[in-house]
Formats: structure tokens, sequence, C-alpha cells
């Protein structure tokens, strides 16, 4: 009996087979053989039979129906997700990483501009805001405690004028100023015991901007009349004047001036420069496509990265853990690639940007034409489409507050991946992207910054 089921449940299988492949021949001659023989087999058997077989059928028939159903998915085509296919943006998760463990948010520094107030400038989670107007002023505000300090205040800086610049790295404060009781140029470093030391620096050229302090103390000065550079090495007084520094040349052995050293960014024990070289439209523009490191422990320099990405326009370049972002101008847009500097690769390549990256997994930008906040992801270099218009990144991006009307009218400075500074008539006001104006934390009044009260 057995025997009898089993030979008609594989002519029935057979049977299937033939039916589902029907379509693919002519195949009206086997099938008719097939069934004869199934109508035969079914008759010679008995009821319990023939239910056992209906159980083997229907067993047939929904693997075949499981079959069909697989066969159909894996044929269907991948919905196309465009930029919100999140394939393109698996980057952000290192490069969050890398931003939030260097140390770039640790130290910043400015000019104190004459008679004005400068844009807000963000340190060690603090909002640094200085002034000339009646006096020279630094103020300070934690964001942590929502408290204010005055950093300096010149009419109550005895014997000292003619502030030049101001740098935070740390705790520590540095000042650079022309004149002083002490007689010439000076630096000097507060500490956050208000310790006071003073460095000389008379025997530099001038004065200008503290861009960098080393890790080993030393401080790089960026003068500004020259644009040469000076490193001062306050643990025995000298200074080192960098002006003409020596670069490889395009000639093996041999060494070429850098006459116009543009400053790049620093880490470290190093700073990183272009040779800005002169052009008649626009600019500045690096030479040789190059990026050179100085070191200030051995004073040599070398060829740290070169690519023809750094032939474009007014070159802006940020470097944290193993990634160099480098924002370039490209006609009247920015651009945007980032490389990975331990293998070279280009994980974003040449793609338009509107908004800066402050770390987080994504970039927060505001339209001039609309009141709401977006955040912003770049794809990387996979995509193969073109960014013509911020349009097309909203499109993929994610909605966040909406601001009144008139901020349009006031000045926002984005300073990390959750605040952004707006300052107007009325003062500085510090807010979220996640509540803009709902929340909004008071800094500094206008007229506390002018010294009116």
């Amino acid at each position: 009996m057995k025997a009898k089921i089993a030979k008609i449940a594989a002519l029935l299988m057979a049977a299937s087979v033939c039916i589902s492949l029907a379509g693919c021949g002519d195949s009206k001659t086997e099938d008719k053989t097939e069934k004869d023989q199934v109508n035969e087999a079914l008759s010679e058997l008995d009821e319990q039979e023939k239910e056992e077989l209906n159980e083997i059928k229907d067993e047939i028939n929904a693997e075949i129906t499981d079959a069909e159903n697989t066969s159909s998915e894996a044929e269907a085509p991948a919905e196309d997700l465009g930029l919100k296919d999140p394939k393109y943006y698996t980057y952000y998760e290192d490069l969050a990483k890398a931003y939030a463990e260097s140390d770039i948010n640790n130290y910043a520094g400015d000019y104190f501009y004459t008679a004005s107030v400068s844009s807000p400038v963000y340190a060690n989670d603090k909002v640094y805001i200085d002034s000339t107007k009646n006096g020279t002023k630094l103020f300070c505000y934690d964001i942590a405690s929502g408290s204010l300090e005055t950093l300096l205040d010149f009419e109550k800086a005895e014997g000292k004028y003619d502030y030049d610049s101001w740098f935070v790295k740390g705790d520590d404060l540095y000042l650079m100023y022309s004149e002083t009781v002490y007689g010439d140029e000076h630096i000097e470093k507060v500490g956050k015991d208000g310790k006071v030391t003073d460095y000389d620096i008379t025997e530099g050229f001038d004065v200008g901007k503290i861009e960098y302090v080393f890790d080993n103390g030393k401080i790089l000065v960026d003068v500004n009349s020259e644009r040469n550079f000076e490193v001062y090495d306050p643990a025995d007084g000298t200074i080192t004047q960098l002006d003409p520094i020596a670069i490889p040349s395009d000639h093996s052995g041999v060494t070429e001036d850098a006459e116009d050293p543009l400053f790049l960014f620093a880490k470290g024990n190093s700073f990183y420069f272009g040779n800005k070289k002169s052009s008649l439209m626009g600019g500045p523009y690096i030479d040789k496509e190059t990026i050179y490191e100085y070191n200030t422990d051995t004073d040599e320099v070398t060829v740290f990265y070169n690519d023809a990405v750094l032939s474009k326009e007014d070159p802006q370049v940020k470097m944290f853990g193993d990634y160099m972002m480098i924002d370039y101008k490209e006609s009247l847009a920015r651009k945007l690639t980032v490389v990975k500097i331990s293998d070279g690769t280009k994980i974003v390549d040449d793609v338009r940007v509107f908004s800066p990256y402050l770390g987080g997994d994504g970039s927060y930008y505001r339209p001039f034409d609309n009141t709401k906040w977006f955040k912003l992801k770049y794809p990387d270099s996979t995509y193969t489409g073109t960014i013509e218009e911020d349009d097309t990144l909203i499109e993929a991006a994610e909605e966040f507050a909406e601001e009144p009307a008139e901020v349009t009218e006031a000045t926002i400075v984005q300073i990390t991946d959750k605040y952004y500074v707006i300052y107007d008539d009325a003062g500085y006001f510090l807010r979220t992207y996640e509540k803009g104006s709902a929340d909004e934390q008071l800094i500094i009044t206008t007229k506390q910054v002018n010294g009116e009260e």
C-alpha cells in the first residue's frame, strides 16, 4: 500500500512541477500522460489511502507556494531610498567618536578688534566674547553653570594697554599686548588659580595673533605685519623666527622658501601650513597642493598631505583623530572632502556643503528662506548623485526647532552640535537646535559688553 501511495505522490510532484513550468514551453503531451497515470493509480486506492494521499497533496502544494513566494521576493527590485538610505552615512559613527575624543574644542582665540565686538568663540564648554568698546574686555560664560565672568577689563588692568589678541587652552588664558609697565611686547599667562606669568617677547619682530599653545608649552604667534611665524619657548625665553620656512621643492634634495605661509591648523607639538601662492582672482590658494608640518620639538618641516583638492580656493582645514576635513570654495559654493589620514581614503569626496561639522551624526543648518533648523547629513563617496541646492539634502534631513521670523535680523554663530549663539542689539543668547527660542539663556546684554552698565 505504501508503495502505491509513494508512487502516486511522486507522480503528483512531477505533475505539479510540470504545471508550474507550463509557461516555459509546450508540455501538453507530457501533462496528459502523467494525468492518465495519476487517475489510473487513484482508482486502485481505498478511502483511507485516498485520505493519506490528500494530506501529501496539501504538503506538496504548501511547499510549492512557499517556493514561488520566495522566488518572487528575491526577484523584486530593492526600493531606491536615495539620500534617505542609511548606507551613505555609516562613517558618521567613527567620525563623531574621533571628534569627541580629540582636543579640538579645548582651545580657542581671537584678535581684539579695534572699536568693535567680535563674534562669540567656543572652548571648554564656555563661550568667550571680547570687546574694545569703552575699553578692552573679555567675558567668559560657563554653559553648565550659567555664570558669567569678566576675564579682562582694560580699566582695571593697571599700566597695560593696546592688547592685540587672546587665547585659551584648558584652564589657562594667554594675553598678548604691545606696551606694558614692563616695556614692549609681552605675553601674559593667567592660570586657573589666578597666578600670572609674564613672558618677554621684545626680541620678536612684532606682535600679532596667538595661533596656538603647543603641548610642550611653546607658543605660536602669527605676526600681523609681515605674516611671519614666531615660536616662543617659555622654558628658556628663546624665540624662533620662522620666516622664511624651508619647504621641499620639486627637485630632489633642494628646498625653497615658503615666503607667505598660510596657517591651517595645529595639534600636539606641530602646526600645519600651506605656502600661499599669488592669484589675481579670489583666494587664498595653496601652492603645490601641499600641507606641510612644522614640528616644534625637532624644528623640522615635512610634507604632511598632498592632493589636488588643496588647489581649490580658500581651503579651511580641520583635523581631529584620524580624520581631516577640507572645506573649500568652488565657484559660488562651498564643498567638502573628508580624508582618513591613515590610509588616504576619501570618505566624503567633493560634496557641496551648507553647514559646518561640529560633532555628532550630522550638521545643523538653517536656510535663509526658512525658519526651521535641519540636521543635514553629507553622503559618503559611494553616492553617485549630485547636490546642487540645499533642498536636495533637506528632503532627507531631520527637522528641529522653528525660529521666530525676527531671527533673520540677528547674527547666528553655531558653536557645538547642541548649541548656537544668537546676538542682536539686545545682547547675546544661547539656544539649542532642538528648542530654539523656547529655551533661551541670556549670556550677556549689549550694554554690558559695551561697558554701559
